[in-house]
């Protein structure tokens, strides 16, 4: 049964409630993909292996501030004599997960457009709302995605966000 501090409740900024000792989404058509999230942590016995697509939900609080909610694995679950996964929920604002372009562009060999489409997608933004503020054609955006996702070896948008979030 899950009992949030008044400390909890202000970091997480009325983004997730809790409903019967469970923790959900404040807004519903968000909590499909926080309880995908949640399942990820909990259910699956390596939750986070390399060819398993990482569960990530985006979040919005009531001022209007998105949050990520995605898990970390910190033990191999194989290596517990239960055999239970061993993970971490994290929940991170949008400012915590912008990156710096030039990091980005060494890092993975990406151009400055490239990177900052990245550090878009990262913040929570749809691909389609990036392109608007990169003054890009929504066709142009795609492009620029599918060279990122090349040049970040990923395949999804989750992966992606995911690999940035651990990178800075």
């Amino acid at each position: 049964m899950l009992s949030p501090t008044p400390q909890f409740q202000k970091l997480i900024y009325d983004a997730i409630v809790v409903v019967d000792g469970r923790m959900r989404a404040a807004r519903r058509e968000e909590d499909l993909a926080f309880q995908a999230v949640l399942s990820a942590l909990t259910t699956a016995s390596q939750p986070f292996c390399d060819d398993a697509p990482p569960a990530v939900a985006r979040l919005t609080c009531k001022d209007g501030t998105t949050l990520v909610a995605h898990g970390i694995s910190i033990v191999d679950a194989g290596s517990l004599s239960w055999g239970a996964p061993v993970a971490i929920l994290v929940i991170e604002a949008p400012d915590a997960l912008a990156t710096c372009e030039e990091p980005l562009c060494e890092a993975f060999g990406l151009t400055s457009a490239e990177a900052r489409l990245a550090t878009r997608l990262a913040a929570g933004n749809s691909l389609r709302n990036a392109a608007v503020e990169e003054g890009i054609t929504y066709e142009t955006a795609r492009s620029r995605l599918k060279a990122i996702f090349r040049k970040t070896d990923t395949t999804r948008q989750a992966e992606l966000v995911l690999l940035l979030t651990r990178f800075r």
